[in-house]
């Protein structure tokens, strides 16, 4: 589980939906994704970083 992109994007207001509408992909792949089931690409991760959390790094975003 991705504890603190979970934090930034409540802190945000950014729900799971919305995050899936960013990405293009389904609600129910970035459950898995948040989840650890599967995993995030990187593509998925600089997109999440540059556009929604600019000012944060990578490994702060994705440690799990």
């Amino acid at each position: 589980m991705f504890n603190n992109l979970l934090k930034e994007l409540k802190a945000k207001n950014i729900t799971r939906r919305e995050l899936a509408e960013k990405l293009g992909v389904t609600e129910r792949v970035i459950y898995y994704k948040l989840s650890g089931t599967t995993e995030f690409t990187a593509a998925e991760m600089f997109k999440i970083k540059g556009k929604i959390f600019p000012n944060e790094t990578l490994e702060y975003l994705f440690k799990k």
